[in-house]
């Protein structure tokens, strides 16, 4: 679970372009959705599929509410 932020939002990470999360098990889990607020979008994509979205852009990752979800964050300056 992280709750709503940006990724460019401190002096630390203001370099950032874009935001990448790939779903690395779809299934075995609940909740954990990839939120984006402003947008009224949420994401819960297959095993292997990348969400790819500014690091200005709000968002959040919904709680977990059963089992374990696991995925692969990066970013783009």
């Amino acid at each position: 679970e992280f709750r709503a932020h940006r990724d460019d939002a401190n002096p630390a990470t203001a370099g950032r372009r874009f935001a990448l999360s790939v779903n690395l098990r779809r299934g075995g889990y609940a909740g954990g959705r990839l939120a984006l607020p402003e947008y009224g979008a949420t994401f819960d994509a297959d095993t292997g599929a990348a969400v790819v979205y500014g690091a200005a852009v709000l968002h959040a990752v919904e709680p977990v509410t059963e089992g374990r979800r696991f995925a692969l964050v990066g970013f783009f300056l």
